[in-house]
């Protein structure tokens, strides 16, 4: 028998998800780090309690936040705050918020943004503790990227042409959001990194949590991690965060710790 379209789709998402280590359960046990699935609405419940819709979210990304716990920064994080820029469809601002923290989520991609505000809504007590902005985290002023397509392959919206959202200045939102500092940062911002670690508010962070991607434009790797160094970080993880095929040299995360905590934490 045949499937629906998207009733195909989310069988495919559940054995993906199955294949990076995901248990199921009719009655998941969060000690036994099951997950649960609901055919009604198409959502899956991570074994903390974070619901998401399948529909429109890479198996992958989902198997990294909740299941590789690849930005991990601790198992507490009450009364921090997140700055989660590049927030993709809202997978690594729930994970945050359910440790208790204090996130504002940049988004640029319409799509992604509209999927995000869905998977918001699935969790009200989280949502309480995010704030989300449709747009770019880079130089104030504008940034265009190609349309995404849909999961059925359709262009979003419908429209030809580029995208062109509103882009800011980490300085910029540091006024917004009434912070005079960030206790960590997560950038996954398409190559935006390099002119990020330029910035002199970049110091006003603690942590920081960078996925790169170098290219002729942009640098290699070594000129991010000493751009990082330059702004006060000390290096403290170059790795992989998932199991594709790539070089460390080409892409992966960074971690990095102001050295001004580094310091205080030797004293």
């Amino acid at each position: 028998m045949d499937l629906e379209p998207a009733t195909a789709g989310r069988v495919t998402s559940l054995l993906r998800l199955a294949y990076h280590g995901a248990t199921f359960s009719d009655h998941p046990d969060p000690n036994r780090q099951e997950w649960a699935y609901s055919s009604s609405d198409g959502t899956v419940t991570t074994p903390g309690g974070v619901r998401l819709f399948l529909d429109g979210c890479e198996p992958l990304v989902l198997a990294e936040t909740f299941l590789y716990q690849t930005h991990f920064a601790g198992p507490d994080l009450s009364g921090r705050t997140v700055l989660d820029a590049g927030a993709y469809v809202g997978d690594t601002a729930l994970y945050y918020a359910s440790l208790g923290a204090e996130v504002v989520s940049y988004e640029p991609n319409p799509l992604h943004f509209e999927q995000l505000q869905r998977n918001l809504g699935l969790n009200p007590e989280l949502a309480r503790r995010i704030r989300t902005v449709p747009e770019a985290i880079g130089p104030d002023g504008t940034f265009s990227f190609a349309r995404t397509r849909s999961a059925e392959g359709a262009l979003e919206e419908g429209r030809a042409g580029p995208v062109t959202v509103t882009s800011r200045s980490l300085a910029s939102v540091f006024d917004r959001a009434g912070w005079n500092e960030c206790w960590l940062a997560k950038f996954d911002i398409k190559g935006e990194e390099f002119q990020v670690a330029r910035e002199p508010a970049l110091g006003r962070i603690e942590r920081l949590q960078v996925e790169y991607t170098v290219s002729r434009s942009t640098g290699d790797l070594p000129l991010l991690l000493g751009l990082l160094r330059d702004r006060g970080f000390a290096i403290e993880r170059v790795y992989k965060h998932n199991y594709l095929r790539f070089r460390l040299r080409e892409h992966g995360t960074i971690q990095a710790r102001n050295r001004r905590s580094v310091a205080a934490r030797a004293k």
